[in-house]
């Protein structure tokens, strides 16, 4: 499958496998406990093994960085065809909320592109879903989503036919208090 969708120009990534994400160039130690946090939601959520793994070559791999050039279209962009990169805008651009801590956008940013990563190509509907495009977070409150919502779930399958590893957690939230946000298993 994956060499018929290469062959297309359309990759994916075999989401039962684990994926290393590799930050290129000068990340911050906040901006990868960031990056980690993020991809641990996704982890709880569908037992996928999204990991930080800077400086080892895996079979899955994803490139990650900073760049301006993403700034002109949008706040990030991940290009699924082999190698996997997600270009993000640099957090100096983000908007900032009256603390000035740029920490929840940089978060939602990730885990909204992280969804991509997984094979998510289109964006939900709904307004407090993680993978709502950027046009449908209205208000701050909606940056940081609360969780997952049904229609992501829903994406995510979707995207993975056939996907059986089975799901640390029923339902993910994530505390929006603490910084960089944290996901944990709904109670």
């Amino acid at each position: 499958m994956l060499l018929a969708l290469a062959a297309s120009g359309c990759s994916a990534l075999d989401a039962e496998q684990p994926v290393a994400l590799a930050p290129e160039g000068e990340w911050t130690g906040r901006q990868i406990e960031t990056l980690r946090q993020a991809a641990r939601c996704w982890n709880l959520q569908f037992g996928t093994s999204l990991e930080v793994a800077p400086d080892v070559a895996w079979p899955q791999e994803v490139r990650l960085r900073f760049t301006d050039l993403v700034c002109v279209y949008a706040v990030a962009r991940t290009s699924p065809s082999l190698p996997v990169r997600v270009d993000i805008c640099p957090t100096r651009f983000f908007f900032s909320a009256a603390s000035g801590n740029r920490e929840p956008f940089l978060f939602a940013t990730l885990l909204h592109e992280l969804g991509h990563v997984l094979n998510i190509r289109r964006h939900a509907e709904g307004s407090l879903a993680i993978m709502a495009s950027g046009e449908e977070k209205r208000d701050l409150s909606q940056i940081v989503p609360p969780g997952f919502a049904d229609e992501d779930r829903r994406l995510f399958y979707d995207a993975n036919p056939g996907f059986a590893l089975d799901a640390p957690c029923a339902q993910v939230v994530v505390d929006r208090s603490l910084s960089p946000p944290v996901c944990a298993c709904a109670r």
